[in-house]
């Protein structure tokens, strides 16, 4: 499906803490929808990595479903968690097509 413009479609930013924040979560809102080809991924694997989750096979897996993808800069401290924290707060919204 080619997109004529954003109201074409709906993309999610899978983020922590919502209701759509990782696979499984977006695989169920998918079944919810019927499939719906409009409903669609903004991709940012801050969010991912946050959670322990595979940032390379997300794209993988949802390469058809990722419209879009959010840019920034991230640290993790993997250590010190509470000090996770985004040291660049460019964010760039991007189509991907």
């Amino acid at each position: 499906m080619r997109l004529t413009s954003w109201r074409d479609a709906i993309a999610y930013e899978i983020h922590p803490g919502e209701d759509v924040h990782d696979g499984v979560s977006f695989e169920m809102f998918l079944e919810r929808v019927g499939n719906h080809p409009r409903a669609n991924l903004i991709y940012d694997p801050r969010h991912l990595v946050l959670q322990c989750i595979d940032y390379l096979a997300f794209i993988d897996i949802y390469r058809e479903r990722i419209k879009c993808f959010h840019v920034k800069d991230a640290k993790l401290d993997i250590l010190r968690p509470d000090r996770s924290r985004k040291p660049v707060d460019a964010v760039s919204y991007v189509s991907y097509q």
